[in-house]
């Protein structure tokens, strides 16, 4: 199953809602972590690394991170980016269709926006 690294700027609400419909969800909250405040590529080289994927609002940032990487040849963690300006339910269930259908390494060097449609 996937394991996500949640990005400081991610609505809880989405995280709660995910935890609910997909109980025994492993991820970690970058402020309950020593990453708490670090800059992005530190989280992408730490998620990368330890096999999670990073679930964030920032487009902005993490695409051109992971961007650089490929260019660069580096493996990247996957990244799911959640827009914003949609309803919950769409958000977490697109969510949740991406955990019970993808793998760890189906994601990897990929970017994913949810909602999907």
């Amino acid at each position: 199953m996937l394991k996500f690294l949640i990005d400081e700027n991610l609505d809880q609400r989405i995280l709660r809602g995910l935890q609910l419909n997909v109980p025994g969800i492993e991820f970690a909250i970058v402020q309950e972590t020593p990453l708490a405040g670090a800059q992005d590529g530190t989280l992408v080289e730490w998620a990368t690394q330890n096999g999670y994927v990073i679930v964030t609002h920032d487009r902005r940032t993490m695409l051109k991170i992971v961007h650089e990487r490929l260019r660069a040849a580096k493996e990247t963690a996957g990244i799911v980016i959640v827009r914003s300006g949609f309803p919950l339910s769409a958000i977490i269930e697109d969510m949740v269709m991406l955990v019970k259908c993808s793998s760890e390494r189906e994601l990897q060097n990929q970017v994913v926006f949810i909602p999907l449609g």
